[in-house]
Formats: structure tokens, sequence, C-alpha cells
């Protein structure tokens, strides 16, 4: 658990921000493209958190995407530094995709949108 027992007692303020999109499901543009998943992260590499480095925060999503039926060793994590992003993971919208965006999947604390 990244933020301890405090994303159980008050996950309001220290759950992750979870972001994710499925992109691929309606591939009709580029043949060559697999089904993959773009994931945003916040509230992760906090003070209360378990997971302290961004190397023990690739380890934990290697080792449980690796994990799954489908995991392959084809990870990328980079940092967020601008809002482009969001764009990014959210192009297949403007593709005609609507719902590319897995709202099942996410996660956006409430004190991520007063801060």
């Amino acid at each position: 658990m990244a933020n301890g027992n405090g994303s159980i007692r008050k996950p309001n303020m220290y759950h992750p921000l979870i972001i994710t999109t499925i992109e691929g499901t309606l591939n009709n543009y580029d043949r060559n493209k697999s089904l993959h998943a773009h994931i945003a992260l916040g509230n992760i590499l906090t003070p209360t958190s378990n997971i302290q480095t961004e190397q023990q925060l690739h380890t934990a999503i290697q080792d449980a995407w690796l994990a799954t039926y489908d995991g392959v060793n084809d990870i990328h994590i980079q940092e967020m530094t601008d809002e482009r992003w969001i764009t990014y993971i959210t192009k297949e919208i403007y593709d005609g995709n609507k719902e590319c965006i897995d709202w099942q999947n996410c996660h956006i604390p409430y004190a991520a949108l007063t801060n």
C-alpha cells in the first residue's frame, strides 16, 4: 500500500491519484499498435508512503504487471512535468474513442481537487 493505513482511514486525503486510459480498443488507425494502458499517478512518493523512491515505484508496478496473464516487460515510467501528459493519454478521445478513459480504475482524492 503506497500510503500505509492513511489511505484506508482517510482515503480522500491519502489515497493515490489514479487516472487510467486504455488505448487501442478501437484501433482503426495503426495496425501495429497493441492494446495498452496509460496511467497517471499522484500522491505516491509522500513522507508517509511505503514507497519512497522512483525505483521502488517502478519495481512495485513491474512486479504487479508481470504477475498478470498479459504482463510483458515493457513498462515506461516518467515524471509528469506538465499537463501535456494528460493530453497525450487522452488522445484517442480526439480520434473518436470516447470510452478510452477507464473510469472504473480512476480515483481522484478530494484533497487533489482542493489544492
